[in-house]
């Protein structure tokens, strides 16, 4: 249970992070394929959203409520 709790932040910032990831590739590709450029940037925006915004907030929070003293 301690150690699940220790890698808490690491782990639901990785998979935000993979989830920005994925949002970002969808983007690339939807542009490579050219049909739908507002759809190329509801991904990429929504990509970089989640990893620069909502990661560091998800960051933050959990640290903050994990090691409170």
């Amino acid at each position: 249970m301690g150690i699940l709790i220790a890698f808490l932040p690491t782990i639901s910032v990785l998979v935000t992070v993979m989830l920005g990831l994925i949002f970002i590739s969808l983007g690339l590709w939807e542009l490579r394929k050219g049909e739908n450029r507002n759809q190329y940037v509801k991904f990429m925006l929504t990509g970089f959203l989640i990893i620069f915004i909502i990661s560091p907030l998800i960051w933050v929070t959990i640290l903050q409520l994990t090691f409170r003293f």
